[in-house]
């Protein structure tokens, strides 16, 4: 787990959005700062190319997918480690950097959180998150909603198990607690959405959000 693989971005707020006048469909997008934006996500649908304009602007083309079609919310994110309910949890390989502390203790709960039986080879404990994207289609929000508790509850009680037969993780690294602030099922993307607070032994808190959706 010494390895980065999960990346924290946090929420640009934006001022204003217009459309672009050129051969591709795209927006002309102003906010406040975009010097470390990374990604845009129109409809819940990755931008394809993001051009940075200036500082404030971004040229953000639309999917194939989207062209033509209402564009409802739009999402503007940068890199960063500020954890706060705009936070999103995403996984990457792109940079080999070594992490520790509440970062790291942030992975290990959010893979155990999605992992469970037939996920994992050698390790088949967790709560098994993933599986519920199948579901969404049937299931109320009401039992999605419960679902999505017992699987942190589930992952909460496996990680803290298992960090104490090991005297050797650092207190920043234990995890005290770990409460569903909010749970939201979106039946026409087939996504799971969770936003989790967590709690270190040190008294760190963060919350981020957590989503799974069928591929």
């Amino acid at each position: 787990m010494d390895i980065q693989f999960a990346q924290l971005l946090d929420l640009v707020p934006l001022k204003e959005v217009l459309p672009f006048q050129g051969e591709v469909p795209a927006l002309d997008i102003r906010g406040t700062d975009f010097s470390k934006v990374v990604t845009v996500y129109l409809n819940g649908i990755p931008s394809p190319d993001i051009v940075p304009v200036t500082q404030t602007r971004l040229i953000v083309q639309i999917p194939d997918s989207l062209v033509g079609i209402s564009i409802n919310t739009i999402e503007v994110f940068s890199s960063g480690l500020i954890l706060t309910e705009r936070t999103k949890v995403v996984f990457t390989l792109e940079k080999n950097l070594k992490v520790g502390g509440f970062m790291r203790l942030i992975q290990y709960f959010v893979k155990m959180l999605l992992q469970g039986p037939n996920t994992d080879t050698f390790d088949s404990a967790g709560g098994g998150m993933l599986k519920m994207v199948g579901s969404v289609f049937t299931d109320r929000q009401e039992s999605m909603e419960a679902r999505v508790r017992s699987a942190v509850d589930n992952t909460a009680r496996v990680v803290s198990t298992r960090q104490q037969r090991d005297p050797r993780i650092p207190l920043d690294e234990r995890l005290l607690s770990a409460d569903v602030v909010g749970v939201k099922a979106v039946p026409k993307t087939g996504q799971v959405n969770a936003r989790i607070a967590l709690r270190n032994q040190t008294g760190q808190v963060g919350m981020a959000a957590v989503a799974a959706e069928a591929g």
